[in-house]
């Protein structure tokens, strides 16, 4: 496997890491299991997230 082809992979899988993640956050907040605390740190992360891939690069489920 080249280089290249692990910096693909390793890529897909972090993007499945916070697909899932935030899959799991959705479900903490409806259940009411976040504080507002939380919420910011989820907030930031996602805009953080969003910065790097540029507003026009970012996955749909963002």
């Amino acid at each position: 496997m080249s280089n290249l082809q692990i910096i693909e992979a390793l890529c897909s899988l972090v993007e499945s890491q916070a697909q899932l993640i935030q899959r799991l956050a959705f479900a903490l907040s409806e259940a009411g299991y976040l504080n507002e605390e939380d919420v910011r740190l989820m907030t930031d992360t996602q805009k953080k997230y969003s910065e790097i891939l540029g507003a026009d690069e970012a996955p749909d489920n963002l």
